[in-house]
């Protein structure tokens, strides 16, 4: 596999691809004939109509990208030995050679002459297929409808598009060698198809049409999605086929099951791509196939190649989106079985072109018989959600075999019962096994992956000037507005199709299978492809068959796929789950991605689930199952009984010591009387609300400046609020961040000092919009940081708010007692360390949604309101004067503390925050009724602990960290007890304090007590008279 590996990595970095496409991108902007007007020819379709600039585009990219593939098909063919006699004479070989090594004493045909004829030949001799080699070799039509045909046809045709020798030496060049290695493709595997394919999808055509028109290659990661084009490394998918055909084929002993029952197995990938499931697939059946033949001893076994073709002829069906991608799907098998006797034509019946989402399961009228009738039967009827009403009317006329045919071509309506007839007419009806690693996308078009195709700095925007941006693009190019709202109405289609389709389906499916049919348990949030290739996958099993799938993280972790995991939970056996994090980058996408394996088992119910989580590489699959934690039925539940997630237990102590916390504790989210009763909003939407407010430059120029509460007001006392961003706010700190310049992702900010707070924002609102909202939670409340990874410091970052508008990435909670103790309390709470270990339990995703947060483990309000940690949060939080209310209303619950200096009360330095953050954290892991061992388990510094509190304060000598100090205060809390820990408030050693320094900086030292509250008192009638 080393030729594999290397191929595979010097394509992934992009360079290759890039470079091969050059190639071809240099003889484009080379053509005899106008950029513009070459472009212009291939809009003009034969029926008079035109393709949009962007899809002529796409047309010869997708052209340029299809030459390449043939060449590198071509190498696997010739290395095999599978090139036909009448291609021999133009092979590969023998033209890199003439190439390398140019003779003079006579005359030679061009190469790219050459090829082309190589292309035709292999496409016409019937040995691939019928008429030939499918699409990868058909020749190019300038007269075809299909624009990538007529893209074609432009390279082939020297006249337009000349390739010189010279560049066919330097493609061939690229595809032969890496690195200066020649590379073997004798033992090369054709799962590098795969990757040299999505390599090639990464850029895009472009034309620069500014003075000198110029073709361009622009990188575009998303583009894949559009293709269905995922490749997923060869050691996963080879693992994940083991795992999910291994109870198919081997007996609980090992035992292997006799040739004919492993012959009979129908597996299937929904989302086959370019196969590279199906070709592990193949490799683990045709092994297991011959052990077979071996241990009953039936026969002599068949050569592996015929293993192999038996087993690719029997067992094996894929369908995919993409036509070419299902082509080097089909090729990629042949390659793989090595048997000329098995045909392209053979695959064709088994791997196909289609939506595997669209398409009828209802039984046509008994006098419907043909392939045909029967497929516009189903055709018409899945038209009607996917017409508009101006074609609806016409579906009853004249034209409507012309408008259904077009509507099924658009959207390739794939009707598995119609397509499959072996596997769904028959009494077992379904698949033995579904393996796959579908496209993970949200199917409601995004608008920044959208416009940033066409403008660069999109991203840059904020919601305004997005908008702008789009006007002036769809001013500029009216093509570029009718794709957008083409997405938007394909996506209101599919919506409905997937939420209504089902219901208006023929009970008969769900007769056969016991299930009804799709798609009945995608919840409420947004589409996403992978839960509906999950619920497809499940349906199109027979009892008793095998889901193996990768999937995104939130499969067990999110609302949204709640109603999946309580089908795969309740109505099926659920006997993996094995949760992996992108550090290693098997996925190129951020590293702190997650996303998982499951293995379902169709009937029956599940009793526990087998789990592992934080893994990094792909053996991580080759786990035993007696090595992982065992999740009981009852335990999910118990630890989330609204959403049945699956928290992330690595290890048996984190089951017991969760255990514990929800033993002393109440769901966040719990509405009952003595819980919370917490409210929860977002309330201004950074999207939808962006007219609500302006830029701090804005509000400038109108004369607007700050006041020392942080509100903002003009000469006539009109007033302007500051609206908080995430980045504003830390762990009881209500001005973390000040903005310093850009916006959106390029925004800049800056650190505030303690000794210096103020509410730096990007954005002001106006004060009306404030007090009108009914989304606003007015008086005390408590803002938190919604984005956040479990792999970070901490997951919680928590500040009371008071009087402040917040987008919605600092969500807010208020309990139903807003006063300053409660608040206070629950600050505390949400900021423990302790908390925030059940919190990463639970969290699989980059946000706090308040489904997340709504089962974690709060202590009861009238416990921790009883302790100091109001009183400890408040000297942490409220450290402005704007909080000068607050203060006086703590006062009024806690007389002692007139007795103390109001500015000494604040924690400002470094020592006094670090100190009251021990206390409260000691305080809180206690009232949950932890124990030190318990708590030590929490704080552990094992870096290999992905969601591991040792990041806290790393770089500092290990005496002097957070988790290390907790830990010293909860040793001396169960040493004198909990009253007399908080009533003498436990302070640092002294070698420990004098490395920390002052606990108060000189200005709090200033002036008496009574002084001090004087101030108070005064700043807040000031604020309540202004």
């Amino acid at each position: 596999m080393a030729d594999t590996d290397r191929v595979i990595a010097y394509f992934a970095t992009g360079e290759q691809a890039e470079a091969v496409l050059g190639i071809l991108l240099e003889a484009l902007n080379a053509s005899h004939m106008c950029h513009c007007q070459l472009v212009a020819n291939l809009r003009q379709q034969p029926d008079g109509t035109l393709l949009s600039r962007r899809q002529a585009l796409d047309a010869l990219d997708q052209a340029m990208i299809q030459l390449i593939m043939r060449c590198v098909v071509l190498l696997f063919i010739e290395a095999r030995q599978l090139l036909p006699i009448s291609c021999q004479p133009y092979n590969l070989a023998a033209l890199y050679e003439r190439l390398q090594y140019p003779s003079s004493s006579s005359y030679q045909p061009a190469a790219w002459t050459c090829l082309c004829t190589l292309f035709t030949l292999l496409y016409n001799s019937g040995s691939l297929d019928s008429p030939g080699g499918g699409m990868v070799f058909q020749a190019g039509d300038k007269d075809s409808a299909d624009g990538v045909l007529r893209a074609l046809a432009l390279f082939e045709d020297q006249g337009v598009v000349r390739i010189s020798d010279e560049s066919v030496l330097k493609l061939l060049r690229l595809l032969k060698y890496t690195n200066c290695q020649p590379v073997d493709f004798t033992l090369l595997h054709v799962e590098a198809i795969g990757q040299i394919y999505q390599s090639l999808l990464d850029f895009r055509l472009s034309l620069d049409d500014q003075q000198t028109p110029t073709f361009y290659l622009a990188r575009r990661k998303d583009r894949r999605k559009s293709s269905g084009t995922f490749y997923t490394q060869s050691q996963l998918t080879r693992l994940i086929a083991q795992r999910t055909l291994e109870p198919l084929v081997y007996t609980t002993d090992g035992i292997p099951r006799s040739p004919q029952a492993i012959l009979a197995l129908k597996i299937c990938d929904p989302a086959c791509g370019t196969g590279s499931f199906l070709s592990s697939a193949l490799d683990y059946l045709a092994a297991a196939l011959q052990q077979a033949y071996l241990y009953y001893d039936e026969e002599p076994a068949p050569p592996e190649n015929s293993l192999r073709r038996q087993i690719a002829e029997h067992c094996l069906y894929g369908v995919d989106l993409c036509p070419f991608t299902v082509e080097l799907a089909r090729i990629s098998l042949w390659l793989e079985v090595v048997d000329c006797r098995l045909t392209l034509r053979f695959l064709n019946q088994h791997i196909k072109t289609g939506n595997a989402f669209i398409g009828a399961w209802e039984s046509p009228p008994v006098d419907v018989h043909s392939y045909k009738e029967r497929k516009q039967f189903h055709d018409r009827w899945c038209a009607r959600w996917f017409c508009s009403p101006e074609q609806r009317r016409s579906l009853d006329g004249p034209m409507a075999d012309t408008l259904v045919a077009q509507l099924a071509a658009t959207h390739r309506f794939f009707h598995w019962e119609l397509e499959f007839p072996a596997i769904f007419h028959t009494a077992t009806w379904g698949f033995d096994a579904c393996l796959t690693n579908p496209p993970w996308e949200a199917l409601k078009p995004g608008s920044r992956e959208f416009f940033s195709a066409y403008d660069p700095v999109y991203l840059s925007y904020h919601k305004q000037q997005a908008l702008s941006a789009q006007q002036d693009l769809f001013e500029a190019d009216k093509e570029i507005e009718l794709a957008w709202l083409a997405r938007q109405v394909d996506y209101k289609n599919i919506k409905n199709w997937i939420k209504h389709a089902g219901l208006s389906m023929d009970k008969l499916a769900a007769k056969q299978t016991a299930t009804a049919p799709p798609f009945r348990y995608q919840g409420s949030a947004d589409l996403n492809t992978y839960k509906l290739f999950l619920e497809l996958a499940h349906y199109l099993l027979k009892p008793q068959g095998y889901l193996g799938m990768l999937v995104p993280a939130a499969i067990y972790s999110d609302q949204g796929t709640a109603s999946l995991r309580r089908l795969f939970l309740e109505q099926c056996d659920w006997r993996l789950l094995i949760g992996f994090v992108n550090r290693r980058h098997i996925f190129p996408i951020h590293s702190s991605f997650k996303f998982a394996f499951l293995l379902i088992q169709k009937g029956g119910s599940t009793r526990h689930v087998s789990a592992s989580f934080h893994q990094e590489q792909a053996a991580a699959l080759e786990c035993p199952e007696q090595e992982m934690i065992q999740l009981s039925r009852q335990q999910i539940a118990a630890l989330s009984p609204g959403s049945l997630a699956i928290l992330e237990v690595q290890k048996a102590q984190d089951s017991a010591i969760l255990e514990k916390l929800y033993a002393h504790a109440i769901p966040l989210g719990e509405q009952a009387e003595g819980t919370w009763r917490i409210r929860y909003a977002r309330e201004f939407d950074m999207t939808s609300d962006s007219a609500l407010f302006s830029s701090i430059h804005h509000w400038q120029q109108q004369g607007y400046r700050p006041d020392q509460f942080g509100r903002w007001r003009d000469p006539q006392q009109r007033y302007a609020l500051p609206l908080y961003e995430g980045r504003m706010i830390g762990a009881f700190d209500p001005s973390e961040k000040g903005w310093i310049s850009g916006s959106g992702r390029r925004a800049l900010w800056k650190d505030i000092p303690l000794t210096q707070k103020s509410i730096q924002p990007q954005f002001l609102l106006p004060w009306e919009c404030y007090r009108d909202s009914g989304k606003v939670l007015h008086g005390n409340k408590i803002g938190f940081m919604d984005i956040c990874s479990a792999s970070n410091t901490r997951s919680m970052y928590a500040s009371m708010l008071h009087g402040f508008p917040c987008g919605n990435v600092i969500p807010v909670l208020q309990p139903v007692d807003a006063g300053i103790v409660s608040v206070a309390a629950l600050t505390a709470n949400l900021n423990a360390l302790v908390y925030d270990y059940a919190l990463r339990c639970r969290l699989g995703g980059q946000h706090l949604n308040y489904f997340i947060i709504a089962e974690t483990p709060l202590l009861p309000p009238a416990l921790i309101t009883q302790t100091m940690s109001s009183q400890w949060a408040a000297r942490l939080n409220l450290i402005m004067s704007c909080y000068a209310p607050q203060w006086l209303e703590l006062r009024a619950q806690y007389p002692h503390l007139g007795q103390q200096h109001w500015r000494q009360l604040w924690a400002l330095t470094p020592h006094e925050r670090l100190r009251l953050r021990c206390l409260l954290d000691t305080l809180i892991a206690d009232l949950y009724g932890l124990d030190y061992h318990e708590l030590a388990w929490i704080l552990r510094p094992d870096p290999q602990h992905l969601k591991g509190f040792w990041r806290v304060d790393k770089e500092k000598p290990f005496a002097l960290r957070h988790t290390t100090l907790i830990l010293a205060a909860f040793a001396y809390l169960k040493e004198v007890g909990r009253e007399h820990f908080e009533r003498n408030e436990w302070q640092f050693p002294i070698d420990i304090a004098t490395q920390l320094g002052p606990r108060f900086t000189p200005w709090q030292l200033h002036g008496t007590i009574a002084e001090s509250w004087s101030e108070c008192e005064q700043l807040a009638e000031n604020m309540y008279r202004e």
